[in-house]
């Protein structure tokens, strides 16, 4: 157990994500219902970025923020456009749950959860710096979560 919090590999960003992520599906229906199907549209792309990013990590990916010992550098298909797009792709669908219920509790949850993703892809960051020699040079070249956005 103490292993778990130990956080040498994320552990406390990933267990906040679920949390909070937890949290806002929770709040939603603390109010009415919204609009559905321009709720249904966004939380569809959203998730289907996350999926498609999944796909473009393949056996690379971890439920941790520090890559796996075996990992290499992947900046193709989503990752070519954006640095997180599993995290673009839950905060997208966040908001298509905030739209669907039109629950102040829950898009206040929302940007919690926006600002502790952006903490999380911080962290992830000096990882993936440390272990890849190209990737500061990734880091100016694409955004964040949002094509030249942020």
């Amino acid at each position: 157990m103490a292993k778990l919090f130990k956080n040498d590999r994320g552990q406390i960003w990933v267990l906040g994500q679920f949390v909070w992520g937890g949290l806002l599906l929770l709040a939603g229906p603390l109010s009415s219902l919204g609009s559905f199907w321009p709720a249904l549209v966004v939380t569809i792309v959203g998730g289907g970025l996350s999926i498609a990013a999944v796909l473009n990590l393949g056996n690379n990916l971890s439920v941790f923020p520090k890559p796996k010992d075996d990992a290499v550098f992947v900046d193709r298909g989503l990752y070519r456009w954006v640095r997180h797009p599993i995290y673009s792709g839950l905060l997208v669908a966040g908001i298509g749950w905030c739209i669907f219920w039109l629950s102040w509790p829950a898009c206040i949850l929302e940007v919690i959860f926006v600002l502790w993703m952006d903490r999380k892809a911080a962290s992830e960051e000096r990882w993936l710096n440390q272990r890849y020699s190209n990737y500061a040079a990734y880091q100016k070249r694409v955004k964040k979560f949002f094509p030249g956005l942020y």
